[in-house]
């Protein structure tokens, strides 16, 4: 029953082990010779998680703010108030922005001697809308959530709920899964009368004839969503932090007893006849709040109240306003919101012909793992968090800038998800995901031998022969010669002086060549490297050639 889940994990665990292993020691060494003396790690997951990282700041530094403006419009019609906004995009360039004031002032001044007659509903549609109870949370979803609710980091979410778990008050929590078996509404009465004791006016709502979408037995995993157990929860012996994510599980399950979210959808738009302009509203009329009554307090949005009225029916222009707007930057990434983008990876996938494929993939990484790899590369300086927002380091950006495009980007990890969870599926034979795994750890390795790279730090010095980067080390005797990176053309090599920079110093003779400390017989002297061209020596004075 298990044959094909224990197949997939254990094809995870052997790329993760083979790309990691292989790819972190070939791009520790390719470092090494731009001058970066650090290990550096490479995963299946963890690379592309970082790069999204990077490539959003890239986003953000490349931004430039656009000044555009709206134009608001207020009608009269008979049976009250109408708050429509202009929705011409022919008035608007490619990005549905206009950028015109003039534009928007010509139109007030036509509305203002506009007759009532040719202002006029041209569509008025109403739709009844009914939104299905919130399901149960998986792991990924209660940490986005929490993440976004009171600030927690993905990992402080993951250790509370195992803290929950091994008190027995929630089920299992590394769980991909926001369903519930058939068989679990049999404790359904249980949990719910337990929940009475924290939440009794909103478990006095529920009822049991109500059975959500949440039951179905085809939607489960290898593990179900994240619920309260039969057991009463002990508030005295949680913590706060326990407390506020126990009530967020607890809530999701309540939910599912409570009626469905049901209310009327209204869109309007009103043409203006003579000069052909459109303005729009929606609103929004609530008939059973249903389930959505225990998040209330989070529903922040106040609709727009929506006059009866019908298609045909005239208006009057009462006033307008144009407000002018600033586009803003991509905003940058939080723990919780990374998390949430290598989960939904389908929406930064580069290649088009797999956007769509992806769209119902698991995203990259696991539930128990997206946590651990964002603290991961905060751990090793691959990423800093500042102010709940996560910035790119120097050595981040630089290898986004050196890393093939199979390692970076998300693309080929998120197939390869897809495919593991296939291979759990039985639809995928094993032994094409391990050799596609070796093929890219091949390429990937080939590509160390031939990319061309750069000084890592920005105060190293550059070869006078070859023009490339230099770096510092120590002899096992504890003395410190800089020795150009260019080992297989140049590997020249310069003595560092009392301040660690390399001493370059231009032979006076023939101008070409550079001075260089060697040891003799008789101690240290200085000669030109020209030699046997130049014989041009010096001896050496306080480390230095002294030159007349």
């Amino acid at each position: 029953m298990f044959d094909n889940l224990y197949k997939s994990a254990e094809a995870r665990c052997e790329a993760d082990w083979l790309i990691g292993m292989n790819l972190s020691r070939a791009y520790t060494l390719l470092m090494n010779r731009a001058g970066y003396d650090k290990v550096i790690n490479i995963g299946r997951v963890m690379t592309p998680t970082m790069c999204l990282v990077v490539n959003r700041e890239h986003d953000i530094n490349a931004f430039t703010p656009t000044t555009h403006y709206k134009l608001e419009v207020n009608f009269q019609h008979q049976n009250g108030l109408l708050k429509t906004k202009l929705n011409n995009n022919d008035l608007a360039n490619d990005k549905g922005y206009i950028l015109d004031k003039q534009i928007l002032i010509n139109i007030q001044n036509d509305l203002i001697n506009t007759n009532p007659e040719n202002i006029l509903i041209s569509k008025y549609d109403v739709v009844l809308k009914k939104e299905r109870q919130k399901l149960p949370y998986s792991l990924s979803k209660l940490q986005i959530e929490a993440g976004k609710k009171y600030g927690y980091s993905p990992q402080k979410v993951l250790d509370i709920c195992q803290e929950l778990y091994e008190k027995k008050f929630t089920t299992y929590p590394r769980s991909d899964c926001d369903y519930l078996p058939q068989n679990q509404f049999d404790n359904a009465y249980i949990i719910l009368e337990n929940l009475k004791n924290e939440f009794p006016t909103l478990v006095k709502e529920c009822s049991l004839d109500i059975k959500s979408p949440a039951w179905n037995d085809k939607k489960i995993t290898a593990h179900h969503a994240i619920i309260p157990t039969t057991l009463k929860v002990n508030k005295s012996i949680l913590s706060k932090e326990c407390f506020n994510i126990y009530t967020m599980i607890a809530l999701s399950y309540i939910a599912q007893f409570y009626p469905v979210h049901t209310y009327n959808q209204t869109n309007i738009e009103v043409k203006i006849l003579e000069k052909n302009y459109v303005f729009t509203a929606t609103g929004k009329t609530i008939l059973d709040i249903g389930w959505r009554k225990l998040y209330s307090s989070d529903d922040n949005n106040k609709e727009n109240l929506i006059p009866i009225c019908k298609e045909g029916d005239n208006l009057i222009y009462l006033a307008s306003n144009i407000t002018e707007n600033i586009t803003k930057p991509p905003k940058r990434f939080t723990t919780s919101t990374l998390l949430e983008a290598m989960k939904n990876i389908n929406k930064y996938v580069v290649n088009p012909k797999y956007k769509n494929l992806l769209k119902t993939t698991c995203g990259i990484g696991t539930e128990a793992t997206r946590a651990g790899i964002i603290d991961k590369l905060i751990d090793k300086g691959f990423l800093e968090l500042n102010k709940n927002n996560l910035y790119p380091t120097k050595i981040s950006i630089y290898l986004n800038n050196i890393l093939p495009k199979e390692i970076k980007e998300p693309d080929l990890t998120a197939i390869w998800e897809d495919w593991l969870t296939q291979i759990n599926e039985g639809t995928l034979d094993v032994n094409k995901f391990n050799h596609n795994q070796i093929a890219l750890i091949k390429n990937a390795i080939d590509f160390t031998k031939t990319v061309k790279i750069k000084s890592f730090n920005e105060s190293s010095y550059s070869c006078p022969y070859c023009n490339s980067s230099l770096r510092l080390i120590t002899l096992k005797d504890k003395s410190k010669v800089w020795i150009c990176l260019n080992k297989d053309n140049c590997k020249k090599g310069f003595f560092s002086n009392l301040n660690n920079k390399p001493v370059l110093i231009s032979c006076p003779n023939c101008k070409t060549g550079y001075l260089k400390k060697r040891k003799g017989s008789k101690g240290y002297f200085w000669s030109c490297d020209n030699y046997p061209t130049c014989k041009t020596t010096f001896s050496d004075k306080n480390g230095k050639p002294a030159i007349k």
